[in-house]
C-alpha cells in the first residue's frame, strides 16, 4: 500500500502544480537541488507510509467487521 501511495502522491508533485508555486514550499524543498529532491521525496515516502498504514488499518477492520457474525453461528458442543 505504500508503494501505491508513493506512486499516486509522485505523480503529482511537478514544478507546475499550483501547490508548488506556493512561497513556504519553495522554501522547504528546492526542487533544482538534489538535496531539495531528497526531502521532497523523503516527505512523500512518510506521507504514503501513512496512507498505506491507514489503508492497512480499514482493511483490517472492515475485515473483522464482515467475519463478526460468522462468530455467533458457531456453536459450542457441552
Amino acid at each position: 500500500m505504500t508503494r501505491t501511495g508513493y506512486a499516486e502522491l509522485a505523480e503529482r508533485v511537478t514544478p507546475y502544480s499550483a501547490s508548488a508555486s506556493m512561497p513556504w514550499i519553495n522554501g522547504a524543498w528546492n526542487l533544482e537541488d538534489l538535496r531539495g529532491l531528497a526531502g521532497l521525496s523523503r516527505e512523500i515516502a512518510r506521507q504514503a507510509a501513512m496512507i498505506g498504514y491507514l489503508d492497512a488499518f480499514v482493511f483490517f477492520i472492515a475485515t473483522s467487521v464482515a467475519v463478526l457474525p460468522l462468530v455467533f453461528l458457531i456453536r459450542i458442543r457441552r
